[in-house]
């Protein structure tokens, strides 16, 4: 899961910002309502499946909004479907765990768009901790979004090793968490500030049309070849 993947551009240069998968385990991004995090999430899904063929790497959609992740549904690299309905989330993270528990190798990402949605669940929040603990050495990779960090359970926002912050009011976060992403210093739409053990950056989402995301999905229809009928 080293291969380079385009996350954005760079704050202050405009330069393109690529990192490896691994380095995005485990990854939780806060910011309001249209500040830009769902437009990152769509920048790395189609660029995820543009580097990994569904045969290296799975990916997981939980979509709480119903809408967000509607244009994936025939992308071959869905792990299970698009999981919308709440009451569905606990088995289907039951199949990402037991890919931890039988030891298999094969890389699923999961990503979930609004995560608040989900945490008044104390088993979602049981297998999602499980999941920070054990995925990354089994090569599953956790990805959260939420405009609503203030109702996130510690233990989850702590687990993460990549934290992204778009605008978002300051009222939404604690204490530390303004401390460490310095509002004051970020105001405009779709600006964020990335932080990791190797990296601290401002950096600009690149808006992808919806367009793009339907070519990327086609492209990778393409490639996979039809069963064969026997």
């Amino acid at each position: 899961m080293n291969k380079k993947i385009l996350i954005t551009i760079n704050g202050t240069d405009n330069n393109s910002i690529t990192l490896p998968l691994k380095e995005l385990s485990h990854t939780i991004i806060f910011g309001a309502s249209g500040s830009g995090k769902s437009n990152l999430l769509h920048m790395l899904i189609t660029n995820l499946t543009k580097n990994y063929s569904p045969d290296k790497l799975k990916l997981a959609l939980i979509d709480p909004k119903y809408v967000e992740f509607d244009a994936y549904k025939k992308l071959p690299h869905i792990h299970n479907g698009l999981i919308k309905w709440f009451a569905a989330v606990p088995a289907f993270l039951d199949t990402c765990i037991d890919k931890i528990k039988y030891k298999d190798k094969n890389a699923l990402l999961i990503i979930i768009d609004e995560l608040a949605e989900l945490t008044f669940n104390k088993d979602i929040i049981s297998k999602l901790t499980y999941i920070l603990d054990k995925g990354e050495k089994h090569n599953i990779y956790l990805i959260m979004a939420t405009q609503r960090p203030d109702i996130i359970p510690k233990e989850i926002i702590n687990k993460t090793k990549t934290q992204i912050c778009f605008p978002i009011d300051s009222f939404r976060l604690s204490e530390d968490l303004l401390e460490k992403f310095e509002l004051s210093k970020r105001q405009n739409q779709g600006e964020m500030l990335f932080i990791n053990s190797n990296t601290k950056e401002y950096m600009q989402t690149a808006y992808i049309k919806p367009s793009t995301i339907k070519n990327a999905v086609k492209n990778c229809k393409k490639e996979i070849p039809p069963e064969k009928k026997h």
